[in-house]
C-alpha cells in the first residue's frame, strides 16, 4: 500500500484524504486528535477508552466504513459537522458519558446488502442531543433505544424530522406528568412512546 508523503513522517499527523489508513482505532484523545485534519477515513472504531474523550473532526466529509462507538465510559461528545456520507453503520452503544452527537451535514448513509441498521443508538443514558441533517437518506433501519434524555422533543427533533425514520424503531421510555384533574393531589406519571 502506497502512503502519501505526510504518512512517511511518523511524527506528523495525517491530513486530507486519509483513506490509505485502515480502519482507525481510537484508544486515546491523542489518537482522535491525530486524525482530526482528515477529510476521508476508511472507518472508525472507538471502545473502552480510559481517559476523557471528545471527537471533534471538523474536516471529515466521508467515512468509507462504519463509525463505531461502543462501551466507552469517557466519551462525552461527537462533533463531525461536515460529514456528508457514511458507507456503513453509525453505531452508538453503551457510552455512559455521551451527551451530544452532532452530525448536521450527514445526508447519506449507505452500505452493503447485509446492513441491517443504518443508525443504531442504544443504552446511552446521558445522550441528550442527537443532530443529523433533515435531508438524511439511509439504507437500512434506524434504531434508537435506551437513551431516555432524547425524549425531550427538542433533543430528538432533527432526527425525527429526518427521512431516516421511514424505516425506524424508536423505543424511548419517556414519562411525563399527566394533567391532574384535582390540583390538590400528587400528579401521576404517564408514558409516551416515540
Amino acid at each position: 500500500m502506497r502512503k502519501p508523503p505526510e504518512a512517511r513522517n511518523a511524527g506528523a499527523p495525517p491530513v486530507g484524504n486519509c483513506d490509505y489508513l485502515d480502519e482507525v482505532t481510537i484508544t486515546s484523545q491523542y489518537d482522535a486528535d491525530r486524525v482530526s485534519a482528515c477529510s476521508n477515513l476508511n472507518g472508525v472504531f472507538v471502545a473502552d477508552v480510559a481517559e476523557p474523550l471528545v471527537i471533534d473532526w471538523p474536516t471529515l466529509t466521508t467515512v468509507k466504513g462504519e463509525l463505531h462507538f461502543a462501551r466507552d465510559a469517557k466519551l462525552t461528545r461527537i462533533s463531525i459537522p461536515n460529514l456528508r456520507q457514511l458507507d456503513g453503520e453509525l453505531y452508538l452503544k453503551a457510552n455512559a458519558a455521551l451527551k451530544t452527537v452532532e452530525l448536521p451535514g450527514l445526508i447519506k448513509i449507505t452500505g452493503d446488502a447485509d446492513l441491517e441498521s443504518a443508525i443504531f443508538v442504544e443504552d446511552n443514558p446521558l445522550l441528550a442531543r442527537f443532530v443529523v441533517s433533515l435531508d438524511l437518506r439511509t439504507k437500512g433501519a434506524t434504531r434508537v433505544s435506551g437513551s431516555p434524555l432524547l425524549c425531550d422533543a427538542a433533543n430528538l427533533i432533527t432526527l425525527s424530522n429526518s427521512n431516516a425514520l421511514s424505516n425506524a424503531y424508536i423505543d424511548l421510555p419517556c414519562t411525563y406528568p399527566t394533567p391532574d384533574p384535582d390540583p390538590g393531589s400528587a400528579g401521576a406519571a404517564g408514558s409516551v412512546d416515540f
